[in-house]
């Protein structure tokens, strides 16, 4: 058994953009976990003071209560998907905020850590993303953003298998720092 048949996740957000050259996005903490896909361009992320690049195909997991910014990179621009979702089942995510950016501080008894049996906070890997991943988080996305309670469901078993695909040592090499 590994940590990832423990996991059953629970989305928060989901959604996808493209970006223009320069784009940066504010310094911010989120609240639960953040899985972000970078599916074209070059983009970097700056999480706790660590710089982590990013180029198409590479994936990253932000932890929740870490001061975290991204900037697109490519001259030419790029698209990135991301999802907040917790590892297990907490309570309610209803009036939890989404993000609070610098320099306010974060309200710490809000934050969702990962359980003790999930690896470091920040996982990273670059060249994994593929094509029937990105089918998923279209599916996800599609789902998510219906708001029907029916496909809000679903949608834990789509993100179990996204995260299952992304993180698996067994079918992926990527590195944890």
């Amino acid at each position: 058994m590994t940590w990832l048949d423990k996991i059953s996740p629970c989305v928060r957000v989901v959604g996808a953009e493209a970006y223009e050259a320069g784009w940066v996005e504010p310094m911010r903490v989120i609240y639960e976990h953040e899985l972000v896909l970078f599916e074209d361009g070059d983009f970097m992320m700056e999480i706790g003071g660590v710089k982590y690049p990013c180029p198409k195909g590479s994936f990253i997991v932000v932890p929740p209560g870490v001061w975290h910014l991204s900037r697109m990179l490519s001259g030419s621009g790029g698209r990135r998907r991301w999802i907040h979702f917790d590892w297990i089942f907490q309570t309610s995510a209803t009036d939890l905020p989404l993000m609070t950016f610098w320099p306010r501080p974060p309200k710490a008894n809000l934050l969702r850590p990962a359980p003790d049996w999930v690896p470091p906070p920040v996982m990273h890997g670059v060249n994994v993303l593929h094509a029937p991943m990105v089918d998923l988080h279209d599916r996800l996305n599609k789902l998510w953003n219906s708001g029907t309670n029916h496909d809000r469901a679903l949608c834990r078993g789509l993100l179990l298998q996204l995260l299952v695909e992304v993180l698996d040592d067994d079918t992926q090499a990527h590195e944890q720092t």
